[in-house]
């Protein structure tokens, strides 16, 4: 993202939002909508239902997401320099 320019860069600060987002939601939320989506066939006589998957939500998974989201959008604006893979992986 931080090479990027124009309309790429802003797809990236899009796309970095959104999935980091949806992977809270799915922890968060799966099992609430799975219940809704069945509840709400059994009421209208159908047979669609979604199986819960009674996941347990991973601890500070919300920490850092918003840490993420902080990161990601830093990184857009220009007030922090991207993190290089690189940089973590050396062997000293």
């Amino acid at each position: 993202m931080e090479q990027a320019q124009g309309r790429q860069r802003r797809l990236w600060l899009i796309g970095s939002i959104a999935v980091t987002c949806l992977i809270l939601f799915f922890f968060k939320y799966y099992d609430f909508v799975a219940w809704n989506v069945t509840e709400a066939s059994r009421l209208l006589h159908s047979s669609a239902t979604m199986a819960a998957l009674h996941l347990v939500l991973p601890i500070g998974l919300s920490f850092h997401t918003f840490q993420s989201l902080s990161y990601v959008i830093e990184v857009y604006r220009g007030n922090q320099k991207a993190e290089r893979i690189s940089e973590f992986m050396r062997c000293t």
